[in-house]
């Protein structure tokens, strides 16, 4: 399991983390079965609820806002969470009849990947909310926010936590198959990005979603109208590069990182929000960083060890 850590200013309290998603489970069959049976490993999906598994992992403050059906895949993702240390006590256990979704993943030796997804949603997300301060960081993003069942609640949460100051990190990108036209959940989307302070990418997402795979045009066309600072992973370069207004800064990080394994995939989104969790960055202050800063930034995230910020590691 990997892991992530970074050292804290003794004198700092140690900031809230909060992260929005639904829980599902991956069920991964081996690359090409010769026939029945076979032996499929289950494990649980989403990038975002494996970056707060992680986070809580490495000790942060971590609480979890999402839903799990009351039935056994359900039980599992939830003692998943409990032993990571994350607070699920803000998941919404539905029990209408519907289940927790899982995700079907049938990969071949030439790395694609074919995948089948059962939905089976409760009609209307009823999550309590956590308190939230200024010195909290919201981490939302997916398929989940862009459900009509969630926005209501999900919109009157963030509403309250911005005017509490607190931090907002979306992630847009999601898997195809969940909705195969984009259009459809585009309205939603750019009202998540209107509530977002920051944003993490990665190039295959914003080539589904914007159709665009230059995140230096993406941000400049598409996102810098709404969040003044984006984050983007490109896995065909193994590159992260931060970009604010005209500025940009660019580093190498790790193979895995920008795998399409949720796991590996959520290290970058975990290492981003402690990033900005470690270098107090605030909504008021995002849009005015200057080179320095957004360098410490893309230092942490892309794990560039420096000597004057504090370090995340593996």
């Amino acid at each position: 399991m990997a892991a992530i850590s970074a050292q804290y200013p003794a004198n700092k309290p140690m900031k809230r983390i909060i992260v929005i998603d639904g829980c599902f489970a991956n069920i991964i069959f081996p690359s090409n079965p010769a026939g029945l049976p076979v032996e499929a490993k289950a494990v649980t999906g989403g990038r975002l609820v494996k970056a707060a598994s992680l986070l809580a992992r490495a000790g942060r403050n971590v609480t979890v806002m999402g839903e799990a059906g009351r039935d056994p895949l359900g039980d599992l993702i939830m003692r998943h969470l409990d032993a990571s240390g994350a607070d699920t006590s803000c998941i919404d256990r539905y029990s209408d009849g519907n289940s927790t979704p899982s995700v079907l993943i049938f990969p071949s030796s030439e790395g694609s990947r074919s995948i089948v997804y059962f939905k089976e949603f409760s009609e209307r997300w009823d999550s309590k909310w956590p308190r939230t301060d200024a010195s909290d960081i919201i981490v939302f993003g997916g398929f989940f926010p862009l459900q009509q069942r969630v926005r209501q609640r999900l919109v009157e949460f963030l509403t309250n936590a911005r005017q509490r100051g607190a931090l907002t990190l979306y992630m847009p990108g999601f898997n195809p198959a969940l909705a195969p036209a984009v259009t459809r959940v585009m309205p939603a989307l750019l009202e998540n990005l209107e509530m977002a302070d920051a944003v993490i990418t990665f190039t295959p997402d914003i080539v589904h979603l914007f159709g665009e795979s230059d995140a230096a045009r993406c941000f400049r066309d598409k996102i810098s109208f709404y969040s003044p600072l984006m984050v983007n992973i490109d896995p065909a370069n193994s590159t992260l590069t931060l970009f604010q207004g005209p500025d940009a800064v660019t580093r190498q990080i790790s193979a895995e990182c920008c795998s399409p394994s949720p796991l590996l995939s959520a290290i970058p989104v975990a290492r981003f929000a402690t990033a900005l969790s470690c270098l107090s960055i605030a909504p008021s202050t995002l849009g005015s960083l200057n080179i320095p800063t957004l360098e410490s930034i893309a230092d942490l995230t892309a794990d560039v060890s420096t000597e004057t910020s504090p370090t995340i590691t593996l």
